[in-house]
């Protein structure tokens, strides 16, 4: 669960770094698909005018729901060095 706090301008976007406290802001809950996540927090990133708030903060990182995904990504990238020094190590497997 996350919480995004959106901030409002009446002239154009906010810039990164612009929020304050003194500007108008909406508590909102957004409710994302986790094929669309990425996409959909890329794009508001790219608005400069987020701020997220972790509603999971007693929950540690080991506990998270992506946790399980760091670990597969860590995993591969184990392999890809085992595979990338075996393939340094074997002169006739070299690419220049």
């Amino acid at each position: 669960r996350r919480g995004c706090l959106i901030g409002e301008k009446s002239k154009g976007i906010l810039k990164m770094g612009s929020l304050s406290r003194s500007e108008d802001m909406q508590l909102l809950r957004l409710y994302i698909s986790r094929t669309a996540a990425h996409d959909t927090m890329d794009e508001l990133g790219k608005l400069g005018a987020i701020q997220l708030l972790d509603l999971n903060s007693e929950t540690t990182a080991f506990q998270r729901t992506f946790a399980q995904d760091v670990k597969r990504c860590d995993e591969m990238l184990r392999r890809i060095r085992f595979f990338d020094s075996l393939i340094n190590d074997t002169p006739e497997l070299t690419v220049d």
